[in-house]
């Protein structure tokens, strides 16, 4: 097992083109929001942001911690494969149905696009 395989609980998910995870991560106190790319049969490091930083207590705390993670992840993902290409309708039905598949979610029992 290398040290960039996903651990339990890894979210796998493809975008440009590449079989990509993200994981909590743990090295000695620190913890981090690992992403990896499989390359070759391996996963290869992409970048891992420091979460659950010293004092972040609360869920408001660890909430904005992730979030900042996965913008942090997304930039070095367009650094690293280029620009996401885009999939997104912008007009029309289509981008009705693509809001439909792609963004409605049930949060808290009520449907919320995000």
């Amino acid at each position: 097992m290398s040290k960039h395989d996903p651990k339990t609980g890894a979210f796998y998910f493809t975008a440009y083109d590449e079989e990509l995870a993200i994981f909590i991560d743990t090295f000695d106190v620190m913890h981090s929001l690992k992403c990896v790319v499989k390359s070759k049969g391996n996963w290869q490091y992409v970048t891992a942001p420091t979460i659950l930083k010293f004092g972040t207590n609360t869920k408001e705390e660890i909430d904005a911690e992730f979030e900042e993670a996965l913008v942090k992840i997304n930039k070095a993902l367009a650094l690293t494969f280029g620009k996401a290409p885009s999939t997104e309708p912008q007009t029309g039905v289509e981008r009705v149905q693509w809001l439909l598949s792609n963004k409605v979610k049930l949060k808290n029992g009520r449907l919320t696009i995000g």
